[in-house]
């Protein structure tokens, strides 16, 4: 059944716009400030994320468990897609990368314009290296970590990530009022990340160049909490054997969001297999 949620889920945010707006998340920015504020009094920064995070979390689980019984089977699996579609990011990397390019354009054709004809610069000389090694990234935490945490946990394990990975989006941001918790909610971030980083760079390897990607896997697998993106960059870029020291352009990273495509149709496979073996056994 979870392999046909997901499916529903990632045809869902590629062909359905509804919803598709990242102000659907607005909501927890307004609670956990709010819950910052009521629990002001509570110096430990670990306390005060638990205490953000606990009312959701528990709610969620609740509801999981108590539709396991037969009769709410419906109910269950809507439950199960509704939620793993919010916690899904609803920006595709395709939609974020042709956005970006095309920023990227405008602002060069802009700053050509402003110069005289003999200081005009090169086209060819804007990078996009950047926007390379955050896709890479991007793709673990927005769709991977919570197909991953949704495959092991259910929806309960989805939501947890998905509240984790905002609360440290917002506590990064200077002025929430959330600065303090900042380094607790990148912890548990990078601690969620830890397995589903190597699990997609894994894809990445089987996906591309599989020599000198696995070459770079092996490579940064014993990596600590903080070794998350480099792993997924640096494997990236073996699997494309991409230059890391050379100029990034359009096409590049384009091939790259293809590696991405074909890793995530690697991880559905393997979720099939294991779903078709539990079946029989």
């Amino acid at each position: 059944m979870k392999l046909i949620i997901i499916l529903i889920c990632l045809a869902g945010l590629r062909y359905i716009h509804l919803g598709r707006t990242v102000k659907r998340y607005n909501w927890f920015t307004s609670y956990a400030v709010a819950m910052q504020k009521y629990l002001q009094a509570i110096k430990q920064p670990w306390i005060i994320t638990l205490l953000i995070l606990l009312p959701l979390l528990i709610i969620t689980l609740l509801i999981q468990l108590g539709l396991t019984h037969g009769i709410f089977y419906v109910i269950e699996f809507l439950f199960a897609v509704i939620a793993v579609w919010y916690c899904l990011w609803p920006i595709s990397l395709s939609e974020q990368l042709e956005t970006s390019i095309g920023k990227q354009k405008a602002a060069n054709d802009q700053s050509a314009s402003e110069m005289n004809d003999d200081e005009a610069v090169d086209p060819e000389e804007g990078d996009t290296r950047a926007l390379t090694e955050a896709m890479l990234c991007h793709a673990n935490n927005r769709t991977f970590a919570v197909i991953f945490w949704f495959a092991v946990l259910g929806p309960f394990g989805a939501v947890l990530y998905c509240c984790i990975a905002q609360l440290t989006k917002i506590s990064s941001r200077p002025g929430e009022g959330l600065n303090a918790i900042a380094r607790v909610a990148h912890t548990l971030e990078d601690l969620l990340d830890w397995l589903p980083a190597r699990l997609a760079a894994l894809g990445y390897v089987i996906a591309g160049d599989f020599s000198n990607g696995f070459k770079q896997w092996i490579h940064h697998f014993n990596g600590g909490l903080s070794s998350n993106q480099d792993l997924l960059i640096s494997t990236g870029f073996g699997a494309m054997n991409i230059n890391p020291e050379a100029t990034g352009d359009e096409e590049e990273a384009r091939q790259v969001l293809r590696l991405i495509d074909r890793s995530l149709i690697v991880w559905l496979v393997v979720i099939a297999i294991f779903t078709l073996g539990a079946l029989i056994y």
